[in-house]
């Protein structure tokens, strides 16, 4: 009797650690799980990791690991979801009996922007890996993970697939030869299952050229502008302006109120001129734009038109209540918190906002999209859409099976599932009305139809990007007063990168 006085002892003492650390008791089936899902950068639970990780041993990520369990179809997992809750995803099995045999491994590198687009993920993971049940497919998956497993590109020892994001420079990456052309391989693949190409599902005018060649296939559409909270305009009588005349007008509005215009996170100086400035230049044409876009002509910056649109942002600089005071010093979060508090009218953001921030968004705020302001009155609102999609690794070990992922992901559900779980439109031809999108999306989604729509289809070299960030700060802090001085500096990198 005592014996069994002691093991319940020991039962309700375990039952209670539990209970007192908060973890959650995860239920498996006495198998090898197939799949590692490492979190890099989140929150993640601690449970088995996949017998034979190929980048465990080799590589230095930190983050936890989480395991999908066994595959008989439902997933449990915790880490960036709302509130830190499990999850439970179901998944399918094979669509066609038809498509090849896979085996080996798979490493995916996947950036989430810190909501629960990681369910999405899991779930599109669980489905391929019950397509293929001889592929072993390992996941780094995190807000930072671009940043994390940099050290590994650089060394010749990538992940085999990757979709971008915080951490990643694309285009130092692609002038580094570091990602596989895809040119042949958009225009002759096929959907999973299905017969139908991949490049005749895309919108042609969404695909993105880096030296003529094809590096990622475009399944998105991302979008910066300007954001406004709806309910605080309207309170304080504030219009939502169109033009720069009207933006202008607006910083006035600003100063009285103790805020700033615009904000944006001047670590991210990006955010500003794709938010801002670009549009404003696509605007006088598409041929226009792609000349600044390429930069292979350094005269375009000296240009009559790219002039004037420089003109704007110093004199909305030179303004009070133009932009929010130290936006420069801060970084995306800090900026988009600064935003939902009302220390700034707008927000120079992208398509992903709403979701970014869903956790943090205060009650009665109205998330809205407008214009990028700087187009004069004579001019049409203009918006740059640009296709994003996945990258496959020039010296990944596994490129056919990251190809076959890639062909698995353009079936419809995947294409309305992203759409959903980021706040992206489309850049495919996939029926985007079935998507079940928010308030929010839907809005900037009609804001954005009744706007010029202009593709961006040229990279821009990492060297002219850095350098246009650096003079669109210089301009917000008051360094920089002088248009030719500012045209100048982008003149002359433009010439270096000639050489």
């Amino acid at each position: 009797m005592k014996n069994w006085m002691k093991v319940i002892s020991v039962s309700l003492a375990v039952l209670m650690l539990f209970s007192m650390s908060g973890c959650d008791m995860l239920v498996q089936k006495d198998e090898t799980p197939r799949t590692s899902i490492i979190e890099v950068g989140g929150d993640s639970t601690t449970t088995t990791t996949g017998a034979d990780d190929p980048a465990t041993e080799d590589s230095d990520v930190p983050g936890d690991t989480t395991t999908k369990g066994d595959v008989t179809g439902t997933t449990t997992t915790k880490g960036n979801t709302p509130g830190g809750k499990t999850t439970t995803t179901k998944t399918t099995k094979a669509q066609s009996k038809t498509e090849k045999k896979l085996s080996g491994n798979l490493e995916l590198q996947i950036f989430v922007n810190g909501s629960d687009n990681n369910v999405f993920w899991e779930g599109l993971i669980n489905d391929f890996e019950d397509a293929n049940p001889d592929v072993k497919v390992i996941t780094r998956i995190g807000t930072n993970v671009g940043t994390q497993l940099a050290t590994r590109w650089m060394q010749g020892n990538p992940p085999d697939i990757a979709n971008g994001g915080t951490g990643m420079d694309a285009t130092a990456y692609m002038e580094s030869g570091l990602f596989e052309d895809l040119t042949d391989f958009a225009k002759t693949a096929t959907v999973y299952g299905s017969s139908e190409k991949i490049w005749d599902k895309i919108k042609p005018e969404s695909v993105e050229y880096f030296n003529g060649k094809i590096y990622h296939i475009p399944n998105t559409a991302t979008n910066y502008g300007l954001w406004y909270d709806a309910a605080y305009f309207k309170k304080n009588g504030l219009t939502v302006p169109k033009n720069y005349e009207d933006l202008m007008a607006l910083a006035d509005k600003c100063q009285k109120l103790g805020i700033g215009g615009v904000a944006y996170p001047g670590t991210s100086g990006a955010y500003l001129y794709w938010g801002m400035i670009m549009p404003a230049l696509a605007a006088y044409g598409k041929d226009f734009f792609d000349q600044v876009c390429s930069a292979k002509d350094p005269s375009v910056f000296k240009s009559a038109n790219f002039k004037a649109v420089m003109q704007r942002l110093i004199d909305l600089a030179g303004k009070n209540g133009g932009f929010m005071k130290g936006t420069v010093a801060i970084n995306h979060t800090q900026s988009q918190m600064q935003w939902l508090n009302h220390r700034a009218a707008l927000m120079s953001c992208g398509s992903w906002l709403e979701s970014e921030m869903k956790t943090n968004i205060p009650l009665g705020f109205e998330m809205r999209y407008s214009t990028a302001s700087l187009v004069t009155k004579s001019q049409k609102p203009t918006v740059v859409l640009m296709g994003g999609g996945m990258y496959i690794a020039a010296k990944g070990k596994n490129k056919e099976n990251a190809k076959e992922f890639l062909r698995f992901m353009y079936q419809d559900k995947y294409l309305l599932g992203i759409m959903e779980s980021y706040g992206y439109m489309t850049a495919t031809k996939v029926d985007a009305s079935k998507a079940k999108l928010t308030t929010t999306t839907k809005e900037m989604i009609k804001t954005v139809n009744s706007m010029n729509v202009v593709w961006k289809t040229q990279t821009m070299k990492s060297t002219f990007d850095n350098e246009f960030r650096n003079v669109n700060n210089a301009i917000v802090l008051g360094n920089i007063k002088n248009v030719d001085e500012a045209c100048n500096r982008l003149y002359d990198v433009a010439k270096k990168n000639l050489k």
